[in-house]
């Protein structure tokens, strides 16, 4: 999964890092990832950074392109 994050985000998300994913359509399957690489570059028109998780196990209902939700922790 890739998404992107807001510039102040930058420097607080390591590669490693736990990450929940539920997708859209069902939100109390519940996956484990972890994320896999952080662009080391702030995108400057958008002000954000992409940062690429992989799923760990099962990936139950989620499909490539779906929309899904990325819960991180330790971001403060």
């Amino acid at each position: 999964m890739r998404f992107t994050l807001p510039e102040k985000f930058f420097g607080k998300i390591h590669t490693g890092q736990p990450v929940q994913v539920t997708g859209a359509d069902a939100p109390t399957e519940k996956h484990l990832a972890k994320v896999k690489q952080v662009s080391p570059v702030v995108d400057p028109s958008s002000g954000t950074f992409e940062v690429l998780v992989e799923l760990a196990g099962d990936r139950g209902s989620l499909r490539p392109g779906m929309t899904a939700l990325a819960h991180l922790e330790n971001t403060h």
